[in-house]
């Protein structure tokens, strides 16, 4: 009598384990590509808010630095409210800072080389959507910043609201 030997996979056996083995890996490669979407969702929030913190606290400092806003680079009591630029000067009327939106680009003024250039935060210009810019109050005092700081990186954008926030000059 002989005895029967088997050693290896049958092909149904092999076919089987293939299957198999494909979707687990289909599996791993879809909780992989959900990880990393998460991780770089978070890198882009994460470089969004140090923006959006950068962009509100150097505004901010500046404004309170400041005697008195204006829209021109001289000082021009009529023009205040809506504004795609402003301009921050001291009690002698010398510029001091100033900030304009061109078109989705925030920049700031260079008292240096006197002229504006894009505001950048961690090596990247900072993006801005506006309804209104920034308004000047009346009595030229504090500047409200109605600005969206956005981020996108591929096909998602994240935005920070800075709508209403309100910077007052130190002598107010």
């Amino acid at each position: 009598m002989q005895k029967n030997n088997h050693n290896g996979f049958s092909l149904i056996e092999a076919l089987v384990a293939g299957v198999i083995s494909v979707l687990v890996l289909a599996v791993l490669g879809t909780l992989y590509q959900m990880n990393l979407a998460q991780t770089s969702g978070g890198v882009l929030n994460t470089r969004l808010q140090m923006q959006y913190q950068t962009v509100v606290e150097q505004i901010g400092y500046h404004a309170h630095e400041a005697c008195w806003v204006g829209a021109r680079s001289t000082d021009d009591p009529t023009l205040t409210g809506a504004q795609d630029r402003i301009y921050l000067f001291n009690t002698s009327g010398i510029k001091i800072g100033g900030y304009k939106r061109l078109n989705t680009d925030l920049q700031e003024f260079d008292t240096a080389s006197l002229t504006f250039h894009s505001f950048t935060v961690g090596g990247g210009n900072v993006q801005v959507t506006s309804t209104s810019g920034f308004i000047i109050a009346p009595d030229r005092k504090s500047v409200t910043m109605n600005l969206s700081v956005f981020s996108a990186s591929g096909s998602r954008t994240d935005t920070a609201l800075t709508i209403g926030e309100v910077f007052s000059c130190r002598n107010r």
